[in-house]
């Protein structure tokens, strides 16, 4: 989800943290959605609502992603993804 980096960027209103997050996404390749992730998406979600831990749609959509092709989530919000069953999550922020 290139759209929550950049989000994340432009809500910070710092033009050299956005541009140095349009240099990590011009180095990194941008997967596109495909069908089986639609299917991930809304198991997971499923899941987390059942247990009473709904998490917000565009980690839902980045979590799918994920799963669906045995991807490891990156992330500074590592007990969101946490509550994805099967979901591989690393945080790398932490010395």
């Amino acid at each position: 989800m290139a759209g929550e980096l950049r989000y994340g960027a432009a809500k910070e209103g710092a033009a050299r943290l956005s541009q140095q997050m349009g240099a990590v996404l011009r180095a990194l390749t941008i997967l596109s959605l495909e069908r089986p992730i639609e299917a991930e998406y809304a198991a997971i979600r499923c899941d987390v609502e059942r247990a009473g831990t709904p998490t917000g749609a565009n980690d839902l959509w980045i979590a799918a992603h994920a799963r669906a092709q045995d991807l490891v989530v990156v992330t500074a919000n590592k007990p969101e993804f946490d509550r994805v069953p099967g979901l591989v999550v690393e945080d790398w922020s932490i010395p």
